[in-house]
């Protein structure tokens, strides 16, 4: 991102923090904290700084307390270059999507593909059949969200969803939401982002930890989760969940798959593949394009 992205960028970290007060962290409290001049901190919010020292950096992202894997996408958004350069590549996007999807078709295990925002573009018959979901159950059209995974796991019309993970889902949808946080610094300027964050802040469950300040000793330096479902049909199932990652112009893209951590587990995804197959089913699209600020973004069709 360019200079004055990365401003609005450090902008709005700081105005996630609070400070010793409970108040919004404000620059002069940054500046102390991070032991930066404040003119200089004022420069580098407004996209002015052309420079930005490594230590200066470094002192930023340690007192706005990103994990380890946002701290290298914070540092990374200070290099000055623009997506399209970071995410060049010989394949076009539609062809990465196109490869990740064919990985997808193989997968014998609940997968999905989500693009940079969260946003599910495909996702197994084992994926659905294990959250208990059909695609009709995600529809929401009058939603920009209606596809993305924090929408999947915290709306309210999923407590059904969530029941099945007992006491183990405040712990994963914590998990949850600070990986999305980590994977998604890189996106928070981008207009998307700034179209869905209000929707999803609409959700009581995601609010409450998209709020809430890290625990002491807190960290997130490898993009793993692990589930446990109580499944009415297949009774306790628990999975490993992690994203293989493809880089391009439009962002990152993450292929999820499940893996089974128990012989139960694994012959209930035999079953269900045998049954429902692997067929990729086709949901959000991608990529963005921007339309108008009165009206919905649309994208290109995934079909």
């Amino acid at each position: 991102m360019n200079r004055k992205e990365f401003g609005y960028l450090v902008a709005t970290l700081r105005k996630e923090q609070r400070n010793d007060f409970d108040e919004i962290m404000t620059q002069y409290d940054l500046a102390e904290l991070s032991r930066i001049p404040l003119v200089t901190l004022q420069k580098i919010e407004q996209g002015r700084q052309a420079n930005i020292k490594p230590d200066m950096l470094l002192s930023l992202a340690q007192t706005l307390k990103l994990s380890a894997r946002g701290r290298e996408s914070f540092l990374l958004c200070a290099s000055g270059l623009e997506e399209s350069e970071i995410g060049a590549s010989s394949l076009t996007p539609e062809q990465a999507l196109a490869k990740l999807r064919d990985g997808l078709a193989q997968i014998q295990t609940p997968a999905f593909i989500t693009d940079c925002f969260g946003d599910v573009l495909f996702a197994n018959p084992a994926l659905l059949a294990v959250y208990n979901a059909t695609p009709e159950k995600l529809r929401a059209s009058h939603l920009l969200t209606q596809f993305n995974i924090i929408r999947i796991l915290m709306a309210p019309e999923f407590e059904e969803q969530r029941h099945m993970m007992g006491e183990t889902a405040h712990a994963f949808i914590h998990s949850t939401v600070l990986l999305y946080k980590a994977m998604s610094i890189k996106y928070r300027t981008h207009w998307y982002f700034q179209m869905i964050l209000p929707e999803l802040n609409r959700m009581p469950i995601f609010r409450e930890h998209w709020q809430s300040p890290a625990f002491h000793g807190e960290d997130v330096f490898i993009n793993y989760n692990t589930i446990t479902l109580r499944h009415p049909s297949f009774g306790e199932l628990k999975f490993l969940s992690g994203p293989l990652q493809g880089i391009t112009p439009h962002g990152d893209l993450n292929l999820y798959s499940f893996q089974p951590l128990d012989p139960h587990t694994a012959a209930i995804c035999a079953q269900i593949v045998k049954q429902a197959g692997t067929t990729p089913i086709a949901l959000a699209a991608w990529p963005k394009i921007k339309v108008d600020r009165h009206a919905h973004a649309t994208s290109n069709s995934n079909a």
